[in-house]
């Protein structure tokens, strides 16, 4: 999924959430730059609704949902993915 990063815009992609730090994901930004970053330093893209939403909203409002592990995350494609809350 699209992520950007709040203090200064870089946008990069993420899906994983860092397993020895679950409030950081893996980013790996447009330059090549990888890192693990907090989860309230990012906004993410919700691409159904086409619009950029603070990442901590986006899994309060389940627009994103992990898995069953809560090692990946992504956008609630089924309604069964956004009632339950993971996928």
């Amino acid at each position: 999924m699209k992520v950007r990063f709040k203090q200064d815009g870089s946008e990069g992609s993420s899906s994983s959430f860092n397993t020895h730090s679950t409030n950081e994901v893996l980013v790996v930004f447009e330059d090549g730059y990888q890192d693990s970053i907090p989860i309230s330093d990012l906004d993410i893209f919700i691409e159904s609704k086409g619009i950029w939403v603070d990442m901590a909203a986006a899994l309060t409002a389940r627009d994103i949902v992990v898995d069953n592990f809560n090692e990946h995350f992504r956008e609630a494609k089924v309604k069964e993915d956004y009632l339950n809350g993971y996928y």
